[in-house]
């Protein structure tokens, strides 16, 4: 099944070989707070429109991680 982001995926990949499983979740942390922070600060926002291109982007980003992480079968305690 094709993901995502196809890019993003190949990045992941080189992560992964470089740094393990762990940068991978590291990852997929951090992708979950930026997707709080930009909700966060969208209810407030006067101009939304970047907010709302870079949640997009967030999303479709963690989406891939999580795709990532299944067909690879990693689990965060390796």
């Amino acid at each position: 099944m094709p993901y995502a982001d196809e890019r993003f995926a190949n990045q992941l990949e080189r992560q992964l070989n470089r740094h393990g499983p762990r940068s991978v979740f590291r990852t997929r942390r951090s992708l979950k707070s930026l997707i709080a922070e930009h909700e966060e600060k969208l209810e407030r926002a006067r101009y939304r429109e970047r907010l709302i291109r870079e949640l997009a982007t967030f999303y479709r980003q963690l989406e891939t991680v999580e795709q990532f992480i299944r067909d690879r079968d990693l689990h965060e305690d390796e």
